[in-house]
């Protein structure tokens, strides 16, 4: 939220934006494949109940399934406000590298179900996906700031995870 009042220049919809951050992760386990769309429906669920409207619960929703990185969802887009909610939710990548250094063991505890030799790999490809991308950040103002710093924290924690 701090990060949406620091570089909300551009947003168009203020209220869904906020209602996606808040919502984004409500269901979150790394074993399942659908929190995206659990947490979109259970914005729906709550938001209906307080009478959002239902444009917005829309909004809501497209804007949490989104945040699925990688998905067509978030392919080529024209919509300054998912631009900047994908990039606020990235924003940890671009991290002081103590701070991003913590993330990586926190992400790592979430998956502790799993032993390196599944989640190394598994990791390795998420990262490498990023790394693949020919631009991390979409909105151009997060880019100049975050993107340099972003893609050497994952340089970084790939060289160990080899």
């Amino acid at each position: 939220l701090r990060l949406l009042d620091e570089h909300d220049e551009t947003v168009v919809d203020r209220e869904a934006v906020l209602l996606a951050i808040l919502f984004h992760d409500a269901i979150y386990d790394p074993a399942r494949r659908d929190n995206e769309e659990a947490s979109a429906e259970l914005a729906r669920v709550r938001l209906t109940a307080v009478g959002i409207p239902e444009a917005t619960i829309d909004r809501v929703a497209h804007l949490i399934v989104a945040t699925q990185h990688g998905s067509a969802a978030t392919a080529a887009s024209n919509d300054t406000d998912l631009d900047l909610l994908l990039d606020l939710d990235l924003s940890i990548l671009a991290a002081r590298p103590e701070d991003y250094r913590a993330y990586a063991q926190a992400i790592r505890q979430e998956f502790a179900l799993y032993p390196d030799e599944v989640y190394r790999p598994g990791r390795r490809r998420v990262l490498e996906y990023f790394l693949s991308c020919e631009r991390i950040y979409r909105v151009q103002k997060l880019r100049d700031i975050w993107e340099a710093p972003a893609r050497a924290n994952i340089v970084r924690e790939l060289a160990k995870l080899a």
